[in-house]
């Protein structure tokens, strides 16, 4: 690191705000090349984005803030950086994707909706909260009709085949990521 001392750090953390300590500790570390991630960890207190729009608006009113020879590669004569270095490529081989499985249905065919007993079919007049109250062919027809089963008195308005129906294919536990706790990152070898 440049000439920033640990009781440098120490007091910068301490401090809140943009105090002229804190200032020089950001001039000093952007300056040997620190990200303004590194330095918004070394100096706590304040984001990344924090560091970075103090350190243009730092620079707007005084260019000399930033030290000429910044480790930072030149640009070229397009205004484009050059790359680094280039990653070597990686030597991990993944497994192939397992085949889908082709999805169950969940329910009963539709065909089944239509061999429920005449005595058991309600018209919108019939239903009561009793009975499941599935709607069975085209209402615009003649033969369209509600299920009229049976139901639980659970609050919802069809029986425990339609609510399955209804409700679709249970939803697939979604990927999460292993939680984390802080990280301590020293930037400071």
């Amino acid at each position: 690191m440049a000439t920033v001392s640990e009781a440098a750090l120490v007091r910068a953390r301490r401090e809140s705000g943009w105090t002229s300590h804190r200032l020089s500790i950001v001039q000093e570390l952007y300056n040997s090349g620190k990200t303004a991630a590194q330095i918004a960890c070394l100096i706590g207190g304040v984001t990344r984005n924090a560091v970075i729009g103090k350190i243009h608006r730092t620079v707007e009113k005084q260019p000399s803030f930033v030290d000429a020879n910044r480790r930072t590669p030149p640009r070229t004569s397009n205004g484009a950086r050059p790359a680094l270095s280039t990653r070597p490529e990686p030597k991990l081989r993944l497994r192939p994707p397992a085949p889908l499985e082709k999805p169950r249905p969940i329910a009963p065919e539709p065909i089944i909706d239509q061999t429920i007993p005449s005595e058991q079919r309600k018209t919108l007049v019939e239903l009561t909260n009793r009975c499941c109250k599935w709607p069975v062919g085209d209402p615009g027809t003649p033969g369209f009709f509600f299920c009229g089963a049976a139901k639980p008195d659970n609050g919802r308005p069809y029986c425990p085949a339609h609510e399955l129906r209804a409700k679709g294919a249970p939803p697939r536990q979604a990927f999460r990521a292993p939680l984390r706790g802080p990280r301590a990152i020293n930037f400071l070898s």
